[in-house]
């Protein structure tokens, strides 16, 4: 397994508003996955010309640790968050080992 960098990013695309209170727990989830192991940066951001456009980006030190942030509770309880509300989910993994770079 390579130990170079290795990226996640997903674009969400809603269909309906995240009220004030989810929002506010997206920001508790974004700042605990943050400080994560092998967490290089994690940012998820809400387009300023299309508020129905969001994109999770992070940048993990190597696959092993993106891996497991796969299986992490505050990754699962974001994504709930997004799957109720959003017409399309487009994930773009890119493993520092480039034969498993993907897009899914």
């Amino acid at each position: 397994m390579s130990s170079s960098k290795s990226v996640i990013t997903v674009k969400i695309l809603m269909s309906s508003a995240i009220d004030v209170a989810k929002k506010r727990e997206v920001i508790s989830l974004v700042a605990r996955l943050r400080t994560l192991p092998g967490c290089l940066s994690f940012s998820l951001t809400q387009s300023k010309s299309d508020n129905q456009l969001w994109v999770l980006n992070s940048h993990w030190v190597n696959d092993a640790s993106m891996r497991s942030y796969f299986f992490e509770q505050d990754l699962s309880d974001l994504v709930q968050i997004f799957v109720g509300r959003c017409k399309e989910m487009r994930f773009n993994t890119h493993f520092g080992d480039e034969e498993n770079a993907r897009v899914v």
